[in-house]
């Protein structure tokens, strides 16, 4: 899940998920395993994250689609 261009959470140690997030610019398997809460993937415009540099800041934001079901969140093994 852990794959170029995953969109996750930040988790914060003990404390758990932050309000930050994060995109995924190559592919870190064990990642995944620690529990991050992957929630979107970037669908076009991966050029422009290759270009993003720590602290930039984010100005927009468009969702081009969304899931044809209810979000029904489960705990991952």
């Amino acid at each position: 899940r852990c794959y170029r261009g995953a969109v996750a959470f930040a988790r914060n140690g003990e404390a758990g998920i932050r309000s930050q997030f994060f995109v995924m610019t190559g592919p870190k398997p064990d990642l995944h395993k620690s529990g991050v809460p992957v929630f979107g993937t970037v669908i076009a415009g991966m050029d422009v994250v290759d270009r993003l540099e720590a602290c930039d800041r984010l100005l927009a934001v468009e969702i081009l689609r969304k899931r044809p079901h209810p979000y029904v969140p489960t705990k991952q093994q």
